[in-house]
């Protein structure tokens, strides 16, 4: 071996402990408590306010780092967000408070401070409550089979008006209709996107998508109801130019889907004519999301953004709450005009999941984690109000497989399984 072979052999570890690319490091541990969780759980004239804390993940045994111990905890309360005042101090042992003698009906809200020595690491989190009388859930009759059937996630439930047939999307697998009369599968489709219906519930489309610039081009297909069959009849798939899809909708005259392809950014609302699969843009492309599609009369459309998850976005997975995901508020789509108006004189809502119409469209029910879990809520577009029509839906995750408005039987029903057990699919009607 030469002399210059011998060099590198020397200085190859060297450099390598110099720039540390050969050392595994644990990555740095963060000594101050963070909030979990905080929540705030209401009954007739009560609401119970609870909160969680823990340190970030790390193996702190063999870390030199000494965890800071949180000097107390602060809770304010008040009916304004911006007018709360220190309501009591309690020790960091205490993890549950509770507070009587409110009007049923009426806003509550709160902020729990998590005080250390350091202000720059002192958490706090805000959550709102209304107190009142909520109604048990009704169970909706589900398939009984529907976790056997197909082992491969549930992505989407949506009921037929008649209430005796259900679509629902297996993750991969495509979407299936059963049949609760007669016990019944029929493969519709390969794809598993979400069910739109018409505004006469005689036909559905159902979007796939691949999010991959490379990937095959996303589609729709298109359903009719066959009254011969009781059934679904397949009467088109329509290519989409990309492989990205977000949120669709029927139009109005049932001939055409108003949809977004979001990629490239900045995207216009586009509109699909069922008849000849040609593409058009009534509007400016904006750089809102628009995932959902919701129609609030005639002419206007409700373009949620990622977080409402009512279009190509598969599931609604959130940890211990409904919002899981960063994303712009909702935002009104002016057909008419082909312009985009703000929510400015709605601002409940903003950051909200599942937007659905109900008694057409004069009130919206959606999902929120207002009170820092995943509740059913309903906004009243005429008083601007809004209040929760379910308690807490669960203690852990959850994955929403849909919330949609049966008008014929005047019903608000919810589908959804917790996250940790997908197996386990709950349905109920909520009463309002």
């Amino acid at each position: 071996m030469n002399n210059i072979s011998r060099r590198y052999i020397l200085i190859g570890p060297l450099l390598c402990l110099l720039l540390t690319g050969c050392i595994k490091r644990e990555p740095e541990l963060d000594p101050y408590p963070q909030w979990t969780h905080v929540w705030a759980d209401p009954s007739e004239s009560a609401i119970t306010l609870q909160w969680k804390y823990a340190y970030s993940a790390g193996n702190y045994s063999r870390s030199p780092v000494s965890l800071v111990v949180p000097k107390r905890i602060d809770v304010y309360f008040g009916e304004l967000p911006s007018d709360l005042t220190l309501y009591k101090t309690l020790p960091v042992t205490d993890t549950l408070l509770q507070f009587t003698g409110l009007i049923s009906g009426k806003q509550y809200h709160f902020k729990v401070h998590l005080i250390t020595d350091n202000p720059y690491y002192s958490y706090s989190e805000n959550v709102m409550a209304i107190p009142g009388k909520y109604n048990p859930l009704k169970p909706v009759r589900l398939p009984a089979d529907i976790t056997t059937f197909n082992k491969n996630p549930i992505e989407y439930l949506s009921y037929f008006q008649d209430t005796t047939k259900v679509l629902v999307g297996y993750w991969g697998t495509g979407t299936f209709l059963h049949n609760l009369k007669t016990n019944r599968w029929v493969k519709l489709s390969e794809q598993a996107g979400y069910p739109a219906w018409s505004k006469s519930n005689t036909k559905v489309a159902i979007g796939t998508h691949y999010a991959d610039i490379k990937s095959i081009p996303a589609s729709m297909d298109i359903f009719d109801f066959d009254q011969s069959q009781d059934s679904l009849r397949l009467i088109k798939r329509i290519r989409l130019p990309s492989s990205w899809l977000a949120g669709y909708i029927w139009s109005q005259d049932e001939k055409s889907i108003f949809l977004d392809i979001p990629i490239p950014t900045p995207s216009p609302v586009q509109q699909l004519f069922v008849a000849n699969d040609s593409l058009t843009a009534p509007g400016s492309p904006t750089r809102y999301d628009k995932y959902s599609f919701v129609w609030l009369d005639e002419n206007r459309l409700l373009l949620g953004g990622s977080t409402s998850l009512n279009g190509g976005v598969h599931g609604y997975n959130a940890v211990s709450h409904v919002i899981g995901a960063t994303s712009s508020d909702p935002i009104v789509f002016n057909l008419s005009k082909g312009s985009y108006e703000s929510l400015t004189d709605h601002p409940q809502l903003h950051e909200i999941g599942f937007p659905t119409p109900i008694d057409q469209a004069s009130k919206i029910a959606y999902l929120n984690s207002v009170s820092g879990y995943a509740a059913v809520w309903l906004y009243d577009m005429k008083t601007r109000t809004s209040r929760p029509l379910t308690t807490r839906l669960s203690n852990g995750s959850l994955t929403i497989h849909g919330l949609q408005w049966i008008e014929s039987h005047r019903m608000l029903n919810l589908y959804y399984s917790d996250y940790s057990a997908n197996t386990v699919v709950h349905g109920y009607t909520i009463p309002f």
